[in-house]
């Protein structure tokens, strides 16, 4: 998921507008936010665990394309 909504092209749109929306005093801290793996992975976690709480067979079921992904992404890389 970080890497969906930090790195990815299809959510680069988003990004930007989401960084020019802030206030000029606020758009470096935000653009760094959104590029640090720590500070944006455990926000992203704690919406997931939260959403887990709320409805656990739905979020498993929109997590598994997420995880299978990773996971053939880190086969391919072993592999090539």
């Amino acid at each position: 998921m970080f890497r969906l909504i930090a790195w990815d092209d299809i959510t680069e749109r988003w990004r930007h507008q989401l960084v020019r929306l802030n206030t000029r005093r606020y758009r470096e801290s935000l653009a760094r936010f959104m590029q640090c793996p720590w500070c944006l992975g455990f926000w992203i976690t704690l919406l997931w665990w939260a959403a887990w709480l709320a409805w656990p067979h739905g979020v498993m079921v929109a997590a598994a394309p997420f995880a299978l992904s990773t996971l053939v992404g880190t086969l391919g890389r072993l592999d090539g």
